[in-house]
C-alpha cells in the first residue's frame, strides 16, 4: 500500500543551496561518464525520503525539471522519493517507461526491455534515455569483476559489484551487450549503491569476469 503524502509539510526539503549543489552533482555526474567505472564521490544538502538512495535522489534533484520526466520501477516503493521529487522539479512522471527521460531502476530485475526505451536516432543519439540503477555495493573488492574498455578509459578499468544474483549479472550483460550494438544510439547507465556513483557511457564495452566462489 502507498503512503500517501498528507500535505506539503510531510515533504522533506530540496537543496540548502541549490546552485552550489546542482553544480556539484553535475560536475561528479560528468565525470562519472567521463571515466566509466570510476567510483565518483557525490555530496549535495537535501534532506531526501526516508529509506532512499540519497546519491541517486540528490541526481535527480540537480537533473530533472518541468521539461524532463521520470519513470520509477516500484511505483509503490519509491512513491514518497517520486513525490518529493515532483514536488521540487515540477518534472512528469510516466507510468510506462517508454517515454521517459531518467528511469530509475530500484532493482535489476525491474530493468525495462531496451527496445520500449528512448534510444535516440541517428541524427539525434543525444535524445535518449539514462537508466539509474540501485546496486547492493560497489566498494567491497571481490574475485568476480567486470573489465571495461572505450573511451575514456586508457587501457582497462574494473569494477566490482556485489550483492547480486548471477542472474542478475546475466540481465545486466544481456541488457549491455543489446545497447552498444545501438551505437551511436543507445542509453547511458548510471549505479549508485548510495555511497557511490558509477557510470556507463553506450560506448563502454563490458566483460564480466566470475572469479571462483
Amino acid at each position: 500500500m502507498k503512503t500517501r503524502v498528507k500535505d506539503l509539510s510531510d515533504i522533506p526539503a530540496g537543496f540548502g543551496n541549490e546552485h552550489q549543489s546542482s553544480q556539484q552533482i553535475f560536475r561528479s555526474a560528468l565525470k562519472a561518464l567521463s571515466y566509466p567505472g570510476r567510483l565518483v564521490d557525490v555530496h549535495h544538502d537535501a534532506c531526501t525520503p526516508e529509506g532512499t538512495n540519497t546519491v541517486i535522489a540528490g541526481m535527480l534533484l540537480a537533473l530533472l525539471d518541468s521539461e524532463t520526466s521520470l519513470w520509477c520501477s516500484n511505483s509503490n516503493h519509491m512513491y514518497l522519493a517520486t513525490e518529493w521529487l515532483k514536488f521540487h522539479t515540477d518534472c512528469v512522471v510516466f507510468e510506462t517507461p517508454g517515454q521517459a527521460d531518467f528511469l530509475w531502476i530500484d532493482h535489476i530485475q525491474d530493468l525495462p526491455n531496451l527496445e520500449n526505451l528512448k534510444r535516440g536516432t541517428d541524427q539525434y543519439p543525444d535524445r535518449s534515455a539514462t537508466c539509474i540503477i540501485n546496486v547492493p555495493n560497489l566498494s567491497e573488492k571481490s574475485s568476480s569483476f567486470y573489465q571495461l574498455r572505450g573511451p575514456g578509459i586508457e587501457s582497462q578499468q574494473n569494477f566490482t559489484l556485489n550483492g547480486w544474483l548471477e542472474k542478475d549479472h546475466h540481465i545486466f550483460l544481456e541488457f549491455w551487450n543489446k545497447n552498444t550494438k545501438y551505437f551511436p544510439c543507445g542509453v547511458d547507465v548510471y549505479m549508485s549503491d548510495g555511497f557511490h556513483l558509477l557510470g556507463l557511457p553506450r560506448t563502454t564495452q563490458l566483460k564480466y569476469v566470475q572469479g571462483e566462489a
